[in-house]
């Protein structure tokens, strides 16, 4: 039988360097988006209901969004919330 022979593997060593210290790193991931900026969100509504959403968007110069949002305060006015 022949006998094998595995190497050791090799340190791997920082790309940043031996000094590296984690504390000296700026933290960018933590800003929030502003007041007024729209964040993304899926809904499935059928292909119908779609077309009337944004012809209606279309005939009062708003897009979607913004009647869906427009719909959601009327619903909570008139349910009292």
């Amino acid at each position: 039988m022949s006998k094998t022979n595995f190497k050791k593997p090799k340190s791997r060593k920082s790309s940043l360097g031996e000094n590296y210290e984690q504390d000296t790193l700026p933290i960018e991931n933590l800003h929030k988006r502003s007041a007024g900026a729209k964040e993304r969100i899926n809904i499935f509504i059928s292909p119908e209901k779609k077309k009337q959403l944004k012809m209606w968007a279309a005939m009062h110069d708003k897009d979607m969004t913004t009647i869906i949002l427009e719909g959601l305060e009327l619903w909570k006015k008139a349910n009292s919330l």
